[in-house]
């Protein structure tokens, strides 16, 4: 390296101890001839990009570099402090020169400001022989305020009447009460203290409702147990009671006759009393009608009561009772013939029935084509109703057929058959030349015994 370069990189080096901390030198290709050129491209990744913390929270970033110098240059991964708002962060530690490693990991861990609001923070990795080569990621930091501490109680709401008065000697049922709180919303409400109705006196039932943050309210009930009231006059003003009997509503069936059950009526003072009835039944029209009792006492105190009638449609007619068997459909030939030996693969059935329709088949076999024989293939089906179809297909397990002739076997017999065609006309020919020499001669033995004559 000449005395410039070398006065080049002194002077590049004194610029950058120089540098103020805001950034790392900016990639460039004026480095050439320096330590590390080319410059190397490095790169530095983080596991978060964004976060919300609570002031003066601390938090931890994970960092990761590569692409760092390989020829023995430096590598520095920092957070510079003139950089957007790394200054209000506490980078602890603050990662100084991380020697000549070009990839690696590490972590550090800042401390979010006071101050509520949004931040981002900056860490640069950098490399090659001056630092030139850099990288850098920000990460954005929400500082949010804590919510403010919850020291409001929960509100109680008693239900019903407060105070509230009970006859001695019922039953007193409390009515209860219910909390609402401005942070957790309902909140259970704990009920404590007893009324006692047989004794006469003044009762304290007690509601807690206490939050999440652990502020209780409370509220009372008061419950006075008094005497029973006086008994009424001795006038009579009670009506009577009329009890209807038999079903209401009832239902009567269309063009039926309806026979009403009545009613019966009783009265405090009168130990007998009339019931008259009124009846708008018509049971040839569908419909809803009414029967109106009326009972009079004799003080001249009256009661109805009424009764619905039901005018409906007859029931439709019970289904027939089924006992019709399912159809069976042998599929393929029956019967059928296998060759011995072979694989039988029975073709099946199907069943039909008129009221369920299409009905699972059982099949069971006897075939063995090992064996030459008759067999059986029995089918069978039941529908719902329990009606039980079967269907029997026949396999006839056979002898193989015998083998066809040989082509060599069928020449040679033709050969043979053409030979013996030929000495057969040969015979007959001889046959034929030995008739026709004896005919001959007996012409001409004829002619001589003529001449002799």
């Amino acid at each position: 390296m000449n005395k410039k370069i070398s006065l080049g990189l002194v002077l590049l080096i004194s610029a950058l101890i120089v540098m103020p901390a805001s950034a790392f030198p900016s990639r460039t290709s004026a480095c050439e001839g320096c330590h590390g050129y080319p410059p190397a491209s490095i790169g530095i990744s983080t596991d978060i990009t964004s976060i919300s913390v609570n002031p003066g929270q601390a938090f931890t970033v994970s960092l990761q570099w590569s692409g760092g110098s390989t020829d023995g240059a430096q590598t520095a991964v920092k957070w510079p402090s003139g950089v957007l708002n790394n200054a209000v962060f506490t980078p602890s530690p603050e990662i100084p020169a991380l020697g000549t490693n070009p990839s690696g990991t590490t972590s550090s861990t800042l401390t979010a400001p006071a101050a509520p609001g949004t931040y981002t923070v900056r860490v640069y990795a950098a490399t090659g022989g001056s630092l030139f080569e850099t990288d850098f990621k920000d990460i954005a930091v929400t500082v949010t305020a804590p919510p403010p501490a919850d020291t409001t109680a929960p509100v109680i709401t008693i239900l019903g009447a407060n105070p509230v008065d009970v006859v001695q000697n019922s039953v007193y049922t409390d009515a209860g009460a219910t909390a609402t709180d401005d942070v957790d919303g309902p909140v259970a409400v704990q009920t404590t203290g007893a009324v006692d109705t047989a004794v006469i006196g003044a009762y304290t039932i007690t509601y807690t409702a206490t939050d999440a943050a652990g502020n209780t309210a409370t509220a009372a009930r008061t419950v006075n147990v008094v005497a029973p009231p006086p008994p009424p006059p001795t006038e009579d003003t009670t009506a009577p009671v009329i009890t209807i009997l038999g079903a209401n509503p009832v239902d009567v069936v269309q063009n039926s006759i309806y026979t009403d059950a009545g009613a019966t009526a009783t009265d405090d003072v009168d130990p007998v009393v009339t019931v008259n009835s009124v009846s708008t039944v018509d049971t040839a029209v569908i419909g809803t009608y009414n029967v109106t009792y009326t009972a009079t006492d004799a003080a001249g105190n009256t009661a109805t009561a009424a009764r619905t009638v039901n005018v409906v449609a007859p029931p439709p007619p019970p289904p027939t009772e089924d006992t019709t068997a399912p159809v069976i459909t042998i599929l393929g030939a029956n019967p059928v013939d296998v060759v011995q030996n072979s694989v039988y693969t029975d073709a099946g059935a199907t069943a039909l029935d008129d009221v369920d329709g299409v009905v699972a088949v059982n099949t069971v076999s006897t075939v063995d084509t090992a064996v030459i024989g008759t067999y059986n293939v029995t089918y069978s089906a039941t529908d719902a109703a329990g009606n039980t179809a079967t269907a029997i297909r026949t396999v006839n397990v056979v002898a193989s057929p015998p083998p066809p002739p040989d082509e060599d076997e069928e020449d040679e017999e033709d050969d043979e058959d053409e030979e013996d065609d030929e000495d057969d006309k040969d015979d007959e020919h001889g046959k034929h030349d030995k008739h026709d020499k004896h005919s001959k001669h007996n012409k001409h033995s004829g002619h001589g015994e003529r001449d002799e004559e």
